[in-house]
């Protein structure tokens, strides 16, 4: 494989063309975009050079196989290639990303070149960028000294990029290289768009949207939009209306505030409150103050009506990932997008469809990390059940209810079993449960289940007694697991990871990190370096190590079927996404089935099961 780092400088105009104020995709499709050369270096010892724009095809066609392309921030760069130079690259990597899975609790999820540099006490990254606002091409040939700075410059980028990405995946190892090919299915899935866009479907969402934003605030009477948007003013409304409004003590402050959010049980039950009014304010607040829908679905219609260089079509959207977003290396969204999280009854999903005599085909997990935890907790009576491919929710529902509980004749009572096999495996506590349980009935079955004080007890009792080995996990975890963490010495193999001083080693290679660790106010937290301390103790440190095995199993299966199929056009959650002809899509979806339940080596017992689906659109394939 020959190693290729890159860095490509464009023209910006720092008021009004930038990436500070375009996603990427919006300002590498804009008539203003100018390429103003390359800087390439070759191998682990090549000098950097600098390629001019009317050059730089011809270099990449003579490197399009057996070639990694590496860039300290690949998101974009890879898809400048792609949408400017028509040039898809065999395969890529980015530094920015490795930094961010290495180091993200010292230098936050966006680690630029200069702050990586300066954390490896390397040469300073130069600042002649300030300099290149409104500078075009011919500017720069119009003054040679000015030229040669700025290719100077470039280089030096380059040289850069190369050295992080010797310390993280050859001097020190900390970036495992089988990561790669995982970091190149994330990247690809905006480098080449696979969804097109139904741009009829986002306009009438965007005029429902806006239309019921109006309506919601007529019914409730309020004029002035500020009294919503407002935490103090909006109470004042509820008082109006005979209402206490509800409250909550901050985690982060620890004095009392008001609880309107969307995860508060009491501002949720204002929802069916008995006065309409309050009903109405309760909508409108909701409608007004969550602005995500609206702006999310404009900048998706945007993006699909830009024109796309040598292409007579419009309406291509790309999937923009965010490599190792969160402390688990899962992925998050990117460029004010999140596609990771489409609500599932949004005409967004709907809205991403395949091309003609194309169809997609959406996998996924099915209770993967509750069947990891069964497993690694050794609970052989849950896996068992998996395992036999057993109604595991019916049957926790039954010894609840005690009676028989059959899925078709008692929804809620199943569902009320669902949500406690599938949520009380990392230490949920019975009123927290029983808030979830609120919240996540009325936003999936369209029906809130409240249960009391001591049902709620009775539920998680039951759980920690009936699956007692999952909660001996938790406890050695809090004790053994976190004087480890803590105070280091011998290293501690618990089931596929190991635990040593601020690491857990993960089996592929990766590693979560827990800085700083302090004990006060009676619990243990650590430094994470961009959410502040968090709060760390036995079911947190498994829910963080099932977290991460599920993603490693999930994201090696997307590799093994990019080997037999394609890369996915989507990857969200536990779900793996694609977008393949028509014709092919049946055994496609059986590839995935496949795939998705391989066992991996360090947990070979693990029940995995996966559902698979086929449809024209996101939507239809859920």
């Amino acid at each position: 494989m020959k190693y290729i780092f890159f860095d490509a400088e464009t023209y910006y105009r720092q008021q009004d063309y930038s990436l500070k104020l375009m996603t990427p995709v919006e300002y590498l499709l804009d008539p203003r975009y100018e390429l103003l050369g390359m800087a390439f270096a070759e191998g682990f010892d090549g000098k950097p050079f600098w390629v001019e724009p009317e050059d730089v095809q011809d270099y990449l066609r003579k490197n399009n196989s057996g070639v990694i392309f590496i860039s300290h921030n690949m998101l974009f760069d890879g898809c400048l290639l792609s949408y400017r130079q028509g040039f898809i690259p065999p395969m890529m990597a980015c530094t920015l990303a490795m930094t961010r899975a290495v180091a993200k609790q010292k230098l936050g999820l966006l680690p630029s070149l200069a702050k990586t540099a300066a954390f490896l006490g390397l040469p300073p990254k130069g600042t002649f960028i300030a300099k290149m606002s409104g500078v075009t091409l011919a500017h720069l040939r119009a003054n040679k000294e000015f030229h040669q700075n700025f290719r100077e410059y470039g280089m030096h980028d380059v040289w850069l990029c190369r050295e992080i990405f010797l310390t993280w995946c050859v001097r020190t190892r900390q970036f495992p290289i089988s990561e790669i090919p995982i970091l190149d299915n994330v990247l690809r899935a905006a480098v080449v768009p696979q969804f097109q866009i139904d741009i009829p479907v986002l306009e009438q969402h965007l005029e429902d949207v806006r239309q019921q934003k109006t309506d919601l605030l007529i019914s409730a009477g309020i004029a002035d939009k500020s009294e919503l948007m407002s935490n103090n003013k909006f109470a004042d409304l509820l008082r109006r209306f005979g209402v206490e409004p509800p409250t909550k003590v901050s985690p982060r402050t620890g004095e009392t505030t008001y609880a309107f959010s969307k995860q508060d049980l009491g501002f949720l039950e204002l929802e069916t409150h008995e006065n309409p009014d309050v009903q109405a304010l309760f909508a409108a607040r909701v409608g007004n103050k969550t602005t995500l829908e609206e702006s999310r679905t404009e900048r998706m219609i945007a993006i699909g009506k830009l024109p796309w260089p040598n292409q007579k079509t419009q309406g291509w959207l790309p999937m923009p990932l965010r490599y190792s977003a969160a402390r688990t290396h899962r992925l998050g969204g990117d460029w004010q997008l999140n596609v990771q999280n489409l609500p599932r009854r949004s005409p967004l999903r709907r809205a991403l469809i395949a091309p003609e005599g194309h169809a997609v085909v959406a996998t996924d997990s099915s209770q993967i990390e509750c069947r990891m935890t069964a497993t690694m907790c050794s609970a052989w009576t849950l896996v068992g059940q998996f395992e036999r491919g057993e109604d595991v929710y019916a049957s926790f529902a039954s010894m609840i209810f005690n009676m028989p509980i059959d899925k078709s004749k008692h929804p809620t009572e199943r569902f009320v079993g669902k949500q406690a096999v599938l949520g009380l495996g990392y230490g949920l506590g019975w009123l927290n449960f029983i808030r979830r349980l609120a919240i996540d009935s009325k936003n999936q079955i369209g029906k809130m289940i409240a249960v009391p004080e001591a049902t709620g007890r009775h539920i998680v009792n039951l759980y920690r007694v009936t699956y007692k080995e999952i909660a001996i996990m938790w406890d050695t975890l809090g004790t053994k697991g976190l004087h480890v963490l803590v105070n280091g010495g011998e290293s501690w193999q618990c089931g596929p990871v190991v635990i040593e001083k601020n690491i857990i080693h993960l089996p592929n290679g990766m590693k979560l990190y827990y800085h700083d660790l302090q004990w006060a106010d009676n619990e243990w937290t650590y430094d994470t370096g961009y959410e502040g301390r968090k709060k760390i103790y036995g079911p947190k440190i498994l829910e963080n190590i099932i977290q991460s095995l599920a993603r490693i199993v999930t994201m090696e299966a997307g590799v093994r079927i990019r080997q037999r199929v394609r890369p996915w056009a989507l990857q969200a959650h536990d779900e793996l996404v694609f977008v393949v002809p028509m014709a092919d899509a049946p055994t496609v979806r059986q590839i995935c089935l496949e795939e998705m339940t391989v066992r991996p080596v360090w947990m070979p017992r693990v029940p995995l099961a996966a559902e698979a689906n086929i449809g024209t659109n996101y939507a239809d394939a859920k």
